[in-house]
C-alpha cells in the first residue's frame, strides 16, 4: 500500500468489536477517499492485526486507527486519544492477544510508528452486542487529523483515564 494517509479500521466481525470496520464503511460511503488526490488516502479494515498492523503503517505519513473501546462514555461516541497515553496503559507484550495498544507500544520500542499517528476510540455498547451507531462525529475528526499539520495540530483532551482497550483482557 502505498498512499500517504491510511485509515485503518481495527476489530473482528463479532458484536461491538466491528465498529472499527462499520466506520470504514461509513467513512468510504463518505467519499472520504475521493476528497484527495487518487491513491492519496487508503481505507482498510483489519481483523485483530497484532504486530501486523505495524507492517501496514509502515511508510504512511498519517496513520488514523479506529478501534472501539470502553470507558463509559454514551454508546457510539468517538474520541480521539493520546498515543502516548495508550502505550503506557498497554500490558506486559507477549505473543499471545496482543491489541492495539501492545502493538503500539512494540512500534514505539522499534521506532517504527508512523509520524502522525491519530486513534480514534469509538464507544462499544455496554452489552456487547452487534448494534452499529451513527457516526456524526467521526467525519469530522478525520477530516480534522488530515487537515491539521505537525505545526498547526493540536492535541486533544486525555481521554484514556478509563480507557481500557477493547478486547483486552487482564
Amino acid at each position: 500500500m502505498n498512499a500517504k494517509t491510511r485509515i485503518i479500521g481495527v476489530g473482528s466481525p463479532f458484536g461491538t468489536d466491528r465498529l472499527g470496520w462499520a466506520a470504514i464503511e461509513y467513512l468510504r460511503a463518505a467519499g472520504i477517499e475521493q476528497r484527495q488526490s487518487e491513491g492519496e488516502i487508503a481505507l482498510w479494515a483489519e481483523d485483530r492485526p497484532g504486530l501486523g498492523l505495524l507492517v501496514a503503517m509502515r511508510g504512511a505519513e498519517l496513520v488514523i486507527l479506529i478501534d472501539a473501546m470502553h470507558s463509559g462514555l454514551p454508546f457510539g461516541t468517538v474520541r480521539r486519544l493520546e498515543t502516548e497515553q495508550l502505550i503506557r496503559r498497554a500490558g506486559s507484550i507477549s505473543s499471545h492477544d496482543i491489541g492495539v495498544a501492545e502493538t503500539l507500544a512494540m512500534g514505539s520500542t522499534l521506532g517504527d510508528l508512523p509520524p502522525r499517528l491519530v486513534i480514534l476510540g469509538i464507544e462499544a455498547a455496554k452489552n456487547g452486542g452487534s448494534a452499529t451507531p451513527d457516526f456524526p462525529e467521526l467525519l469530522k475528526l478525520v477530516d480534522e487529523a488530515i487537515a491539521a499539520t505537525p505545526e498547526h495540530g493540536q492535541t486533544s483532551p486525555d481521554h484514556t483515564s478509563r480507557l481500557q482497550p477493547f478486547g483486552h483482557h487482564q
